[in-house]
């Protein structure tokens, strides 16, 4: 597996490459945590689970990126694991991780919203994601 940062104008991009669909989406949710930390990972001491319907994999992605989002905005809770199971047009998240602590985790920067601008998934295998996010 491999997560990548991609030089973008006042965002920053995000590639992930992985021999699955469903460990691609796994490791984005990690990217996610890194850009807010600043390249680390959060130990994984809580689980949280939620299930989303999807119409196709761009809207996955960003209704998973954005409960992400979510999850750090109101309960402060950063992945530091996730796993993702696709059944039809569900996908079953279990995120394992902690709540974030700037002093413990690092900063990076703040993620104001997953965009759709230049969104690319190719769900393989081998499967590629790559999104922006806007900070």
């Amino acid at each position: 597996m491999l997560r990548e940062q991609l030089e973008h104008t006042a965002d920053v991009g995000i590639e992930v490459n992985s021999d699955s669909f469903t460990e691609a989406l796994s490791e984005a949710c990690l990217a996610l945590t890194e850009i807010i930390t600043g390249g680390n990972l959060v130990n994984s001491s809580k689980t949280i689970n939620f299930k989303i319907s999807y119409s196709d994999t761009s809207h996955l992605l960003v209704d998973i990126l954005n409960e992400l989002l979510v999850l750090f905005d109101s309960k402060n809770f950063l992945p530091g694991k996730a796993q993702i199971t696709l059944s039809n047009s569900e996908a079953s998240i279990s995120l394992s991780g902690d709540n974030y602590s700037p002093e413990e985790h690092g900063y990076g920067v703040e993620v104001k919203a997953i965009s759709y601008h230049n969104l690319e998934i190719t769900v393989g295998p081998p499967s590629r994601i790559v999104f922006i996010l806007d900070l």
